[in-house]
């Protein structure tokens, strides 16, 4: 009985050593497909989640080309990281206050300048429109000081929607993969 059970054992152990491979080849498909989500949701499409809906505006593709799959990840071939290495991309996955926006306006980047009465100020240029939804010509500045008020920006939870949106293809690869092994 023992020798029937110990062989049973190593058959199930040699049928596993075999489907590795299969299991990290479904490992290495679900990181390129999530890659490929990610990327859509990033692309200017509704993005529609249980928390709701929301449209990522494209103004270079940089997101996009900042999204990166990282397979096998830290040497475990059983596992993948998809990211996005762009410097906004939490503070578009998370939203900012206006407080908060605030201080990355006024301390991010260039240091701000000191007014004549001592307070902090700096003048971001950018392009606005008119009155009449037309582009102004040439470049115009906004100021921004500690009294500016700004809006709240949205958060945009791309990450989050991703892994909403691929958790049943993840499930049905790998629940197809593991059950290939053990026929």
């Amino acid at each position: 009985m023992m020798k029937a059970k110990a062989h049973a054992l190593e058959a199930l152990q040699a049928k596993l050593q075999k489907g590795s491979a299969g299991i990290q080849d479904t490992v290495r498909l679900l990181g390129i497909e999530t890659l490929e989500q990610m990327i859509h949701n990033l692309s200017g499409n509704e993005v529609s989640w249980s928390g709701g809906s929301f449209v990522v505006n494209v103004r270079t593709g940089n997101l996009r080309r900042m999204t990166r799959l990282d397979y096998p990840l830290e040497g475990d071939s059983f596992a993948f990281g998809v990211f996005n290495r762009a410097s906004y991309a939490r503070t578009l996955e998370l939203g900012q206050t206006g407080p908060e926006r605030l201080r990355s306006l006024l301390f991010g980047g260039s240091p701000p300048q000191t007014s004549k009465k001592g307070g902090l100020y700096k003048r971001i240029a950018y392009r606005g429109r008119t009155a009449k939804g037309r582009l102004r010509k040439g470049t115009t500045f906004f100021t921004v000081t500690p009294s500016t008020v700004l809006a709240d920006i949205p958060p945009r939870p791309f990450v989050e929607a991703t892994l909403e949106q691929m958790r049943s293809r993840i499930e049905d690869l790998l629940r197809s993969a593991v059950s290939k092994i053990l026929k």
